[in-house]
C-alpha cells in the first residue's frame, strides 16, 4: 500500500510538471495505474450481493473540480452505464475507468488552463441503479439566462448520458416562467441517436443506440404536452429549492408517470 501511495504521489507530480509534448505519456502512465488497482474483491463482492439479479447500474463521477469558474467540465469524466449490478469484475472495472478519467488528457488540460493544482482534484466514484427514461433531463432552477424568475430545462428521449456527455446535437432547451408556468422553446432537439435501455428479457438493461426523429416527437409538434412537462419541472424545481434552500443544479427523467432524481447539487454561479 505504501509503495502504491509512492507510485501514485510520482505520478501525480509528473503531471503537474510534464511538457505538453510529453503529456500523453503521463496521462496514460497515470490511468494504467488506476486501471491496475481495482477496488478490493471483498468491498464490491459485498456491494454486489444486495443486488437484483437483472440490475443495472451507471457508474459514475462527482468531483471537486466539476462547476468551477471558467471550466465547467461538462462531458469531462467518464460514466459507465448498463454495468450487471451483480458481476464483481464488471463493476470493479467500471470503478477504475471512471476514476481515470480524473487523469485524461482533456481533463489534465482543462484544470491547467483553469490554474488548479493536479494534486488539488479529486473525484468520488459512485453506483447508482440505472433508469430506463424514456425521457431525461437537465434542470436549472434558476436560469442563467433570466434568473430567479424563470426554471431552464434541457431534456433528451432515453437515457441522460446524452447530455451529460454533450453529445453531437442539440437537446430541447426551455425557459420556464415561474409566476405563469409559460414554456417558451429556447432550441428544438435535433440529436440524431438516442441512449436506450431494453426492458424486457433476455435483454433487459442492455443500452443500445437507437435512431430518433426529433421533428415527430410530442416536445416538438404540441404545446400541451410541453405545457405538461413544464408543469412537472416546474414542480421539482420548487420542491428541491425549498428542500435544499438555494438554487440546484439537477439531473433526471421521466420513467412513465414516475420522475426520477439521480442528482441535485447546488448551483453554480
Amino acid at each position: 500500500a505504501v509503495r502504491d501511495a509512492n507510485r501514485f504521489a510520482q505520478l501525480l507530480s509528473t503531471l503537474e510538471t510534464v511538457a505538453l509534448d510529453n503529456i500523453d505519456d503521463a496521462c496514460a502512465a497515470m490511468q494504467e495505474f488506476i486501471s491496475n488497482t481495482l477496488p478490493p474483491d471483498a468491498v464490491i463482492e459485498h456491494v454486489c450481493s444486495h443486488a437484483d439479479p437483472g440490475m443495472r447500474l451507471v457508474v459514475r463521477s462527482s468531483a471537486n473540480v466539476e462547476d468551477l469558474s471558467g471550466m465547467s467540465a461538462a462531458g469531462l469524466y467518464e460514466s459507465v452505464i448498463g454495468v450487471d449490478a451483480v458481476n464483481v469484475g464488471d463493476v470493479q472495472r467500471a470503478i477504475s475507468e471512471v476514476w481515470a478519467s480524473l487523469y485524461s488528457r482533456r481533463a489534465v488540460l482543462a484544470r491547467r488552463v483553469a490554474g488548479v493544482k493536479q494534486a488539488d482534484a479529486r473525484m468520488a466514484v459512485f453506483a447508482q441503479e440505472m433508469s430506463a427514461n424514456a425521457l431525461s433531463f437537465v434542470l436549472h432552477t434558476q436560469s442563467p439566462i433570466r434568473g430567479k424568475t424563470s426554471v431552464q430545462a434541457e431534456l433528451c428521449v432515453g437515457l441522460g448520458e446524452t447530455l451529460a456527455n454533450g453529445t453531437d446535437g442539440t437537446p430541447w432547451r426551455f425557459e420556464i416562467d415561474r409566476n405563469t408556468g409559460k414554456v417558451d422553446v429556447l432550441a428544438y432537439a435535433n440529436h440524431a441517436t438516442s441512449l436506450r435501455s431494453r426492458a424486457t428479457p433476455p435483454n433487459a438493461g442492455q443500452v443500445v443506440v437507437e435512431c430518433v426523429d426529433y421533428t415527430r416527437q410530442d416536445l416538438s409538434t404540441s404545446v400541451e404536452a410541453r405545457n405538461a412537462i413544464g408543469k412537472k419541472l416546474l414542480e421539482i424545481a420548487n420542491t428541491l429549492e425549498s428542500e435544499f434552500g438555494s438554487a440546484q443544479d439537477v439531473e433526471g427523467g421521466f420513467l412513465g408517470d414516475d420522475v426520477v432524481v439521480v442528482q441535485s447539487r447546488p448551483q453554480s454561479q
